[in-house]
Order: C-alpha cells, then sequence, then structure tokens
C-alpha cells in the first residue's frame, strides 16, 4: 500500500482485510514508513525528530532525556547496537513518523515547484525549468535538513500554542473579539508564559551548539540554512495575506463586490469599511497591527513575527498550509509571541572557540589529506563542488583550515547570515546537476 488513505480503503472494504490489519497493524505501518522513506531518510533522525516533541528545553526534568535523544540522532543508525524494528514503537508513533514525513515530502514538491531562479541563471539562451525532478542523493540532503530542524524545533525552538477550538463561526470569533484576549482562542500569544527560555537555565548556547550543529560538518548546517530560507518565504507569503486582510476587511474568496472600490489602508476607518464582520481571527491581528504602528507598512506583521514563527518547526508551518484561510489565520494569530529573533541565530553565532573541535561524527572531517580520502566515502558524506568552489575558491581543495580557524574560518560568519546561495539551496544538488545547470559557483574570497 502506498499511503495510509489506501490502507483505509482496503479495510473499509472487506472485514477479512480489517482483521488481518489489526493483527498485523504495527507491522503494515511500519513497512509503510519504510517504503515512504525509500532508503533516503536515517531512521534515526525521525525517530528523534518524532519522540522530541514536548520535550522542551526550559524543563530541567528533560535534561537527561534531551542529551539521550541527542546522543542517539548523534550516533545515527550506523552507529546503534540494535536495529529498529516495528516492536520498538506504539502505533501512534509510527502514525507519528508517517505524518511527519508526509509534511517532509510535501515541502520538497512545493520546493521543487517554487525555488527562485539563480541569479546567475543565462535567461537567454535557456529556460529555467519547474518542477525539479530531485535525485535520490538530492532527497536525502532535504530530508536530512528536514528532520534535523524540527529536532531542533521540537527541544530549543518555540513551543505551538494550540487553539482551544480549531475553528469557529463568525458570530462566534465577533463576541469572542469583545472579551479578554487571555480569554479568547483567537488570543495573539504575546506575554504567554512559555517561550522555551532554556538559555542558561538548563543549556548554555556553546553546550545547545555542541549537542546538534557541531556534530556535523559545516555544508550540512548549510542545508537547514537552505530550507529555512525556503520556510522565512512561506511565512512572508502567509502574512501577506493576513496584512491583507487587515488592511483591506477581505479574505481569499471574498466577493469584489463586498469591498470599497478604493479601499484606503492609510485611513483608521479602514477596518469598519466593507464586510460587516471581520474575518474569523482578524480582531487579536489588528490590535497587535495597531500597537506595533504597522500601518504604514503592508509587510512589517511578517518581518516582525516570522523569526519566531519559523522555531516552531516545519510540521506546524505544513498543519496551518494544509488549514481553510480562517482556520490558518486563527492558529496563526494564536502563536504569535514577544520574541522577535531565533535562539538558532544566537546559537550559530557563536565565536570559533565555542564552536570547535568538532564533535563526533563529524570530528572525522578534522585531518590531514581530507580531500583525497573523503573521494570514497559516500556521496552524502561529502560535500557537493558548489560548497567547496564558495569557500575554498576556485583551485582550492577540500581542508579542515576552512573551519578550524585563521584567515580561512568560515565557522564565525555562518549560518546567522541569509547568503544569497541559500535562495537556491547550493549545497543541495548534486555535481552533475550543477554541471547542467552551467552553475555559477561563487567564491567567498
Amino acid at each position: 500500500m502506498p499511503n495510509l488513505k489506501s490502507i483505509r480503503t482496503l479495510i473499509l472494504a472487506s472485514s477479512k482485510y480489517y482483521e488481518t490489519y489489526k493483527k498485523f497493524r504495527s507491522q503494515v505501518l511500519y513497512d509503510l514508513l519504510l517504503r515512504q522513506h525509500n532508503d533516503e531518510v536515517d531512521i534515526t533522525e525521525a525517530v528523534v525528530a518524532m519522540r522530541s516533541e514536548g520535550v522542551l528545553a526550559e524543563d530541567i526534568r528533560n535534561r537527561e532525556m534531551i542529551f539521550e535523544l541527542l546522543d542517539c540522532r548523534r550516533r545515527g543508525s550506523k552507529e546503534r547496537k540494535t536495529k529498529f524494528n516495528h516492536a520498538s514503537f506504539t502505533v501512534n508513533e509510527i502514525l507519528k513518523m508517517v505524518e511527519m514525513h508526509q509534511a517532509a515530502e510535501y515541502f520538497l514538491e512545493d520546493y521543487a515547484v517554487s525555488i527562485p531562479v539563480p541569479v546567475w541563471w543565462d535567461h537567454k539562451s535557456r529556460q529555467w525549468k519547474t518542477p525539479i525532478s530531485f535525485s535520490h542523493t538530492e532527497r536525502a540532503r532535504f530530508f536530512r535538513a528536514f528532520y534535523r530542524l524540527q529536532t531542533w524545533c521540537h527541544i530549543f525552538g518555540q513551543p505551538e500554542y494550540r487553539c482551544s477550538s480549531a475553528s469557529s463561526s463568525s458570530s462566534s470569533s465577533s463576541s469572542s473579539s469583545s472579551s479578554s484576549s487571555s480569554a479568547s482562542p483567537f488570543s495573539a500569544g504575546l506575554g504567554r508564559q512559555s517561550e522555551n527560555e532554556w538559555t542558561d537555565r538548563t543549556f548554555t548556547h556553546e553546550q545547545a551548539w555542541r549537542m546538534i550543529w557541531g556534530t556535523m560538518p559545516p555544508w550540512e548546517i548549510e542545508e537547514v540554512g537552505c530550507l529555512l530560507d525556503y520556510f522565512m518565504l512561506k511565512y512572508i507569503h502567509i502574512f501577506q495575506d493576513i496584512t491583507a486582510a487587515l488592511i483591506n476587511r477581505y479574505h481569499p474568496g471574498n466577493s469584489a463586490e463586498e469591498e470599497d472600490d478604493n479601499p484606503d489602508p492609510s485611513s483608521p476607518n479602514s477596518f469598519s469599511r466593507g464586510t460587516p464582520t471581520p474575518a474569523v481571527g482578524t480582531e487579536p491581528l489588528r490590535s497587535i497591527h495597531i500597537s506595533y504602528e504597522l500601518d504604514g507598512d503592508p509587510w512589517s506583521l511578517a518581518r516582525t513575527f516570522r523569526y519566531s514563527m519559523i522555531e516552531i518547526g516545519p510540521c506546524f508551518l505544513y498543519k496551518i498550509l494544509q488549514q481553510p484561510y480562517d482556520e490558518r489565520h486563527v492558529a496563526v494569530s494564536h502563536n504569535l509571541r514577544s520574541v522577535f529573533t531565533t535562539k538558532l541565530w544566537e546559537v550559530t553565532g557563536l565565536n570559533d572557540e565555542q564552536k570547535l573541535p568538532l564533535v563526533s561524527p563529524a570530528d572525522k572531517y578534522e585531518r590531514e589529506g581530507l580531500a583525497t580520502v573523503i573521494s570514497s566515502w559516500h556521496v552524502l558524506d561529502r560535500p557537493n563542488k558548489a560548497w567547496i568552489r564558495h569557500w575554498a575558491g576556485l583551485e582550492g581543495q577540500l581542508h579542515p583550515r576552512l573551519w578550524l580557524g585563521g584567515e580561512f574560518s568560515l565557522y564565525s560568519s555562518y549560518p546567522t547570515m541569509h547568503r544569497r546561495e541559500w535562495k537556491w539551496g547550493y549545497v543541495l544538488w548534486d555535481d552533475e546537476r550543477l554541471d547542467e545547470w552551467k552553475a555559477y559557483l561563487s567564491t567567498r574570497h
């Protein structure tokens, strides 16, 4: 069976199929998960991403569990003494991993369609064609970054504030907007009790770095950076829709006849025109819009809140993208908070002395003659030519001096800055595709 929908259809079609499914449910679902992973996902990455949900770093009681989970992730499937099988998980855990991978697949397919055209692309001689058909190894890089980011967000990022009511009618929205924000299911979330403030309470920034990012070579961290750039753009689009609703009192799907012919976004009365009641969830957002004086800049909502939203995790973003507009609007408004940066930027902005040396298994890259020996390693264990060209220069070779300090050290400068190359995912692609594209591989120096 290719997916959960097919399994459900089959067991509903026959009582015999249903009885067989009940008897071997864990095995059936686990086999489905492995087929979906298709040897493109390290099962340990998926397990840790799944089991880290709700394990917030600010809670001292979670400290040992976090060490255990991240040590499991660090060792990976290759170093595990015992292999996972269907008996290693509950049915609910397997279903969570299946659903998580559905989110990963959704974003990969969307990325293949929406990736921006690189600035170096020669439009005169050739056409930029999408969707891009990812190779096996390109898919593996994308999924690796997805699960690692989700693990970080579960443990060190922002918790999801779940709405007390997933959906409500316009009338209930209108009545709730008049009550206090603390009692409203559409509360904007500012001032909530938990924003996962773990810094120097349970872990230092240096400890957080070494437990996750310090176990990876630098190009694998940039894989996550490429996805961050993509997810940031998705949130910008969401906030653009929200801002349009705030300014023009409409949401996608409203009839044009319901709007003023020439709405004036700068007018203080612009919210009182148009439809008699606002779209669901707009009232708390309107108060934020005014309190942060965003009327003069339609996209300030995105710039203000996207950083904290990104650290709720890609699975949250996937969930709200599947919702109808009104429910998505409510979920976003409910999860706004007063955190205007991310712990990820703070942690990755540490200096070289705090980040180095690398932690196992990444310490295997700290050796002389790396460029020679790495050529025999699996393609997923080495950087593509775009990364080497960017950091080592035109005639340069892969060498640990690139990140171990000195004139060519790069760790102190990334990934705290958005790099132009992240926009086209330069570390995600196979060398063969880069050659086919005739990619302009910029150099840092």
